[in-house]
């Protein structure tokens, strides 16, 4: 056998034997780089989809900030008008109250005047022929109307009188 043949058999196994080496070294790294597209391929859907839920959270809280926000402004609405309200009840209770402490005093001065105008007309207040005035909401009517007029000079005279003593 010659030496040489199988050298260069030799040599051709190793060419053979290198190649088929470096055939599955780039399968390897083929499917190495496929995979590694993959994962990262995941991973970029993964961070879309987070980034969705943070999206559609954030829109949800910010839904209900504006929601709150609108009853915050609802609640701070009624505050201020009931508190409007109170405040204006309030002053009509103190001006009623000043209005009573004054108009009181004034009443009993003017009752003492009114009392001592009316001690001052007849007691049976009627006029000179004996007709009776009586009293109404608007003033004071003459019982009967054909005798009004003779009596309307004397009624005069007495309301001037009970008046000017009533002045202040």
């Amino acid at each position: 056998m010659d030496v040489s043949a199988t050298w260069l058999d030799d040599q051709e196994g190793r060419r053979l034997l290198q190649k088929l080496h470096e055939a599955k070294i780039r399968a390897d790294d083929t499917e190495a780089k496929a995979a590694d597209e993959e994962e990262a391929r995941k991973a970029a859907d993964t961070k879309l989809a987070a980034d969705e839920r943070a999206k559609e959270e954030a829109e949800a809280n910010q839904h209900a900030a504006e929601a709150q926000s609108a009853a915050d402004a609802r609640a701070r609405q009624k505050a201020e008008d009931e508190a409007r309200q109170a405040n204006i009840e309030r002053k009509a209770a103190e001006e009623k109250a000043e209005r009573e402490k004054i108009g009181s005093a004034a009443d009993d001065k003017m009752q003492a005047k009114i009392e001592e105008a009316l001690s001052r007309l007849p007691a049976d207040r009627k006029c000179p022929a004996g007709y009776d005035w009586t009293q109404t909401a608007t003033g004071f009517n003459h019982s009967p109307l054909h005798h009004y007029y003779q009596c309307i000079t004397h009624f005069f005279r007495l309301i001037m009188s009970a008046r000017s003593s009533l002045v202040l």
